[in-house]
């Protein structure tokens, strides 16, 4: 995979800012941009305990963008979308 080390790169960057926050980071998981695939990877993290779930990349304006299909399909629910402002976008599943 060619586009790898910016992928690392901006993993690491993620990761620094959400542990000075003093969260923990349980997974970090890469995925196709397929609305199961995404739903699959939501599920997943909350079932190892997250209660915050961090996405990024995807998430574009165009009506072709599976993301938020995906986010949808797994049923958690949107709460911030910030793509504007270049923030990671959370979704957290409901209790």
């Amino acid at each position: 995979m060619a586009g790898l080390p910016k992928i690392d790169e901006a993993l690491r960057k993620i990761g620094k800012k959400v542990t000075g926050y003093g969260a923990k980071i349980i997974n970090k998981l890469i995925v196709t941009d397929d609305p199961d695939a995404i739903a699959n990877a939501v599920r997943q993290a909350a079932s190892q305990g997250c209660n915050i779930i961090l996405l990024t990349g995807g998430l574009s304006v165009d009506p072709d963008d599976v993301t938020r299909k995906g986010i949808e399909q797994s049923g958690a629910e949107i709460r911030v979308y910030a793509h504007r402002y270049f923030l990671a976008p959370c979704f957290c599943m409901p209790n």
